[in-house]
């Protein structure tokens, strides 16, 4: 997990059927959430995707 001056956090997560992709996740300070992908040590989508902590609860619940 790391840390930015703006309160965000960026936390990285393998995923688990594929050990190339790492879920990148972001937290931020007033608490929504955004991810991405990173396949291949190159960030995948051009912007990360709002979404809620459960849907990232979700995904990692069987990951």
């Amino acid at each position: 997990m790391r840390s930015r001056k703006n309160n965000t956090t960026l936390t990285r997560k393998t995923d688990k059927w594929n050990p190339r992709k790492v879920w990148l996740i972001k937290r931020y300070a007033d608490g929504h959430y955004a991810i991405n992908q990173e396949v291949g040590g190159r960030v995948f989508y051009s912007s990360y995707q709002r979404t809620t902590k459960a849907k990232v609860e979700a995904i990692f619940s069987h990951c």
